[in-house]
């Protein structure tokens, strides 16, 4: 049972896009209470395609919630291949491959 605006509702009863963003939050809760029992910082997180299933919509949820967690985490690290997200950050590692094998560009905004 997950608690939202809506109330108390069955995960079951989530989009796909809401199940991922539960998903999502009870990852980063239950790694920073790993870290904190441990006594150790939680200083980098990877997302690999961790918005794929995302509508527009849930996409700009994604960023807003990455960015609330960039207070806290030094080092977020977004795979996606959704080219309209390389502007929702700071900085963008392009990395393209080709017949030469593969190239890796970095820019920011």
């Amino acid at each position: 049972v997950v608690n939202d605006e809506r109330g108390p509702r069955a995960y079951e009863n989530f989009s796909g896009g809401e199940k991922m963003r539960v998903d999502l939050s009870i990852r980063m809760a239950l790694a920073a209470l790993l870290a904190k029992r441990s006594g150790a910082r939680m200083d980098m997180v990877v997302l690999d395609e961790a918005c794929a299933s995302l509508d527009i919509d849930g996409r700009e949820c994604f960023v807003e919630s990455l960015q609330q967690l960039s207070s806290h985490i030094s080092l977020i690290l977004v795979i996606t291949h959704i080219p309209e997200l390389r502007d929702k950050f700071p900085v963008c590692i392009d990395v393209r491959k080709d017949g030469d094998g593969s190239h890796v560009e970095v820019g920011g905004r």
